[in-house]
């Protein structure tokens, strides 16, 4: 007895298909005629090994973006061969864009790997690391190929921000004078866009605050928005004309702090400072008013008159000195003037008479 093995066996394809079912005739022929005629059936399934899918490739790691950086590549392919033309929709959410949101596969280039390009949108808000979703749907005339979204891998991006808040200052130094036209100024501005709640716009308030009382700037609070963070606003720097000679320029800063109840990342922030120099118009000294000088024994007294050129910060006193031979010729009343912060620039008299000595000279 001798047995005879026949093999079966499926040719290859790479079109998603059913099984197939086959029946294999076997029939006898032999000059035995018990034999000769004799059929059996063999019944066949061929099971297929291709799946209609769209296969999505993302690099190791996942997907990271950047705002204002490059764009990175994942990419889509089909895993069998199509009867038709498949396009695969590409859908988005979150703080991304991608290009294309089509793909096109044919019977030709199925198998092909297509790229998609992700890039963060820069949207000038200072936030945490937001994540984004991308996900997909095939469709065709191959039924096979009508594939819903929850059927194909997602694509998850994690999107890193470049913005920080924070301030914007035009100068870190400014040159003013006292007085009027002496007057210096700057400008500020934010450096990211305050977050949008709900479509309504944050506030972020900046506090001008000067440390001295030389220096008064105008105004002492800004306001900005979600609508306009990026506008600069100007603060206006006087000198205060406090009529004191002060000698050289000390530098007085201004400070900036920001707050917003709106956007946690402007909650309580402090901004860069700008030092500011005044230039003194006010100088020390003895202002005199003279009369006419010139005396008389026994005749009448002549006067002169003094006050201080500046607001002095204490007691001024302006002595009255004599050489000898002055004081044996005249007498001046008073000797000493007095001068405050208060009648500095109010001129006071000083009496001038010749002394009758009753010498002829």
């Amino acid at each position: 007895e001798e047995k005879l093995t026949i093999h079966v066996a499926a040719s290859a394809n790479v079109w998603d298909e059913p099984n197939a079912h086959f029946q294999v005739v076997l029939a006898v022929e032999s000059q035995d005629d018990r034999y000769d005629g004799m059929t059996t059936l063999v019944n066949v399934t061929v099971v297929d090994d291709d799946d209609a899918a769209v296969s999505t490739l993302v690099p190791a790691g996942g997907l990271e973006v950047v705002e204002a950086g490059g764009g990175r590549l994942y990419t889509l392919s089909l895993e069998s061969k199509p009867v038709a033309d498949v396009r695969v929709g590409v859908y988005f959410a979150g703080g991304i864009l991608v290009e294309p949101t089509e793909l096109l596969f044919t019977a030709q280039t199925w198998a092909q790997p297509q790229a998609v390009t992700v890039v963060a949108v820069d949207d000038n808000v200072a936030e945490a690391v937001e994540f984004a979703s991308i996900w997909h749907n095939s469709t065709s005339s191959d039924p096979n190929y009508v594939i819903g979204s929850e059927l194909i891998q997602r694509v998850n991006v994690t999107v890193i921000s470049d913005d920080s808040a924070g301030l914007l200052v035009s100068a870190s130094e400014l040159a003013i004078a006292e007085g009027v036209g002496g007057e210096g100024t700057y400008s500020v501005r934010l450096s990211s866009r305050p977050v949008l709640r709900d479509g309504a716009a944050s506030t972020v308030t900046v506090s001008v605050l000067v440390d001295g009382s030389e220096v008064r700037a105008v105004p002492s609070t800004l306001s900005f928005s979600s609508l306009d963070w990026d506008v600069p606003q100007a603060v206006v720097v006087y000198g205060v004309d406090d009529l004191i000679d002060e000698g050289e320029a000390e530098g007085t800063p201004i400070w900036h702090t920001l707050r917003s109840v709106d956007d946690p990342f402007y909650g309580d922030l402090d901004g860069p400072s700008v030092v500011v120099w005044v230039s003194d118009d006010d100088v020390a000294g003895v202002a005199l008013t003279a009369g006419r000088m010139n005396v008389t024994e026994g005749g009448d007294a002549d006067m002169y008159s003094m006050s201080l050129t500046s607001a002095p910060e204490g007691v001024v006193v302006v002595s009255t000195v004599l050489s000898s031979h002055a004081s044996s010729q005249i007498v001046v009343q008073p000797t000493n003037l007095t001068f405050t912060h208060l009648n500095w620039n109010v001129s006071q008299s000083i009496r001038v008479m010749a002394v009758n000595d009753h010498v002829a000279e």
